[in-house]
């Protein structure tokens, strides 16, 4: 990183030059840019980088140095915009680490920037001004949901890293909604989890990325809502309504349009339900959500 920010400012050294001077025409800089940028990412993705993540091996000694005696850490598969990995402490406790680093954050920026080019006023704040801010906003929103009685994993403690940041919380046995048998889904359960959404919006918390995928359900038929990495605090009445709107069409796809409607209505009313409707359109669902709905 040290090195292509200094060969991006000899760039832009470069083109001030070449502007002041004016030996050049703005549109061919720009054009060489955009050339240059393009052949790099091409050359990137035929080669590839080398991998400077941490290993399991590096996470268990930050979590040592942060007072978390690990035994052993483990990646647990995938996740959207973080790489998940489990941990075991010496006295037998097992743990869920969210670690984020700075492609993680990089690819924040450019979803974010993304959305801010193809859709109007979709609420979104400006991001954190940096990796870690946004891992503590994360932390913090997960804290405020808990106190405000949402079933939601408890929060650890954040670990700093060099350039990468790790949130710590408890380990919950259990299965996300979205692969759960269909025949399991019932209505007391789909009661269960908006009573869980309004308990959320009592306190103006939005969760943003309300869909199947982050409800979790354990073995005794607890819900828990999980990763708050999009959220926000003090949120409007129209972001909590894209909540409504993400869940229902969500909910729809695994237990229809009916069961989904008449839960939801059951426990937020037939107005908090009603505001949602108008969101009930592919450009302010998630990309999953319209997949799914197809």
């Amino acid at each position: 990183r040290p090195w292509r920010r200094t060969a991006w400012l000899a760039l832009l050294a470069a083109v001030a030059v070449r502007l002041v001077t004016f030996t050049v025409l703005p549109l061919e800089l720009v054009i060489a840019v955009a050339t240059g940028v393009t052949v790099g990412a091409a050359v990137l993705a035929v080669f590839g980088v080398p991998d400077r993540r941490m290993g399991p091996d590096e996470i268990a000694e930050a979590l040592r140095r942060a007072g978390v005696q690990a035994e052993s850490v483990w990646p647990t598969g995938t996740a959207k915009g973080a790489r998940p990995f489990a941990a075991v402490t010496e006295d037998g406790r097992r743990l869920f680490i969210k670690v984020q680093g700075s492609d993680q954050r990089d690819a924040d920026l450019l979803y974010r920037a993304y959305r801010a080019v193809r859709l109007r006023n979709v609420g979104d704040t400006r991001p954190a001004a940096s990796l870690f801010q946004a891992v503590e906003h994360e932390a913090l929103v997960g804290v405020m949901a808990e106190r405000a009685g949402v079933d939601v994993p408890s929060v650890d403690r954040v670990i700093r890293a060099g350039d990468t940041a790790l949130l710590v919380m408890e380990w919950v046995e259990d299965i996300t909604l979205e692969l759960l048998p269909k025949e399991q889904i019932s209505d007391d359960l789909l009661v269960r989890l908006w009573t869980e959404v309004d308990r959320l919006h009592r306190v103006r918390i939005a969760h943003r990325s309300l869909r199947a995928a982050n409800v979790m359900v354990t073995g005794a038929g607890q819900v828990r809502i999980v990763d708050f990495s999009f959220s926000e605090l003090a949120a409007t009445g129209r972001q909590m309504d894209l909540d409504v709107a993400e869940l229902l069409a969500s909910l729809a796809t695994l237990v229809g349009e009916d069961r989904a409607v008449t839960a939801a209505v059951k426990v937020l009313g037939i107005a908090a339900v009603a505001a949602a409707v108008p969101l009930l359109q592919p450009l302010a669902l998630s990309a999953a959500t319209r997949r799914a709905v197809k």
